[in-house]
């Protein structure tokens, strides 16, 4: 860090910079929306930024660099990926990231596992509406891919704590859906995500059987230490990698989107004749669609279901600095 940069972070600089409050230096600059929406609850005056203010910034590796210089005027917030759940990780990293009361984290893997909370979801989903009520199929979907969640968090975490090696996408692949896969064939719900868990479930049992017992005492004493930090079937979504969350559940809503907006329109052809008024229908259709039911702008500026465990321990964490 050069003498510059040492004086311009120092707590005596922004103490009178921030006016008694902090500036706060985020992974990158999607981040910033959302650590907005965490440090509201603090008050006024917190300036956010992306670690790229910092000069050479490389997300995490790069915020990690500064541990030592932060202060009551200087913080940093980041996605917590593994380094919550996973003891090894809190080794390697302890009196460097989870003990320092001025470095912030999600406890969950990402940002996403926040935006893509299963309550603001359901909320989306009520959205994507114009006329008549579709049922989405969602609850049959969201249990399987719960499963899936739970499975792929316990088993990866485990083998990260014996310090096996794998390859993550045995697993992660599961929580993917192509772009050949679809939800919906003539307008019925399909469950790919029960699909997926059978493969799941195969995969495990043809490789990892042997590496894994789940009789063991070792396997036993994980599962009761997940779940004493707060991961289970309902949970255990906001652990997986978040792009993988938002990829998944963006391409359900997307779907879901199409095949509302579909029957919409043919209900419009059904109902009106065909020429100007048939059109106009379907044009003010189309609009409300485009307009009023962009995926993207629903998810990355909701706000935060402030009744998620993780977002009241950020909240704590808030509170004591």
């Amino acid at each position: 860090m050069s003498q510059f940069t040492r004086i311009m972070l120092s707590e005596a600089y922004l103490r009178v910079y921030t006016k008694g409050k902090a500036i706060v230096f985020t992974e990158d600059q999607d981040d910033i929306f959302f650590w907005k929406n965490i440090f509201k609850n603090k008050g006024d005056g917190y300036k956010i930024f992306p670690s790229v203010s910092l000069g050479t910034a490389n997300g995490k590796p790069e915020l990690l660099k500064i541990i030592e210089h932060l202060h009551k005027h200087l913080f940093i917030a980041l996605d917590s990926d593994f380094n919550y759940v996973c003891k090894i990780y809190q080794q390697d990293l302890h009196n460097k990231f989870l003990d320092i009361p001025f470095v912030f984290q999600t406890y969950t893997y990402s940002k996403e596992s926040y935006e893509y909370d299963i309550v603001n979801i359901k909320r989306y989903l009520s959205y994507i509406y114009y006329s008549k009520d579709i049922d989405s199929g969602f609850d049959v979907f969201i249990s399987d891919f719960f499963s899936i969640c739970f499975k792929v968090v316990v088993y990866i975490t485990f083998m990260l704590e014996k310090g096996v090696s794998f390859n993550r996408d045995d697993f992660e692949q599961f929580l993917k859906f192509s772009g050949t896969d679809f939800f919906y064939v003539n307008g019925n719900f399909v469950n790919l995500a029960n699909d997926n868990l059978i493969k799941l479930n195969k995969m495990i049992d043809d490789n990892y059987s042997e590496i894994v017992n789940v009789n063991s005492v070792e396997y036993k004493n994980h599962l009761t230490y997940i779940e004493s930090i707060g991961i289970n079937r309902s949970t255990a979504y906001k652990f997986i990698n978040g792009h993988l969350l938002e990829s998944s559940l963006c391409k359900f809503l997307n779907e879901y989107k199409k095949l509302v907006k579909k029957k919409e329109i043919e209900h419009v052809a059904s109902i009106y004749p065909e020429g100007q008024p048939r059109i106009q229908e379907i044009n003010k259709v189309n609009k409300h669609f485009d307009e009023n039911c962009s995926i993207s702008t629903l998810t990355k500026r909701s706000e935060i279901n402030s009744n998620c465990e993780f977002f009241q321990r950020i909240i704590s964490d808030l509170s004591s600095v």
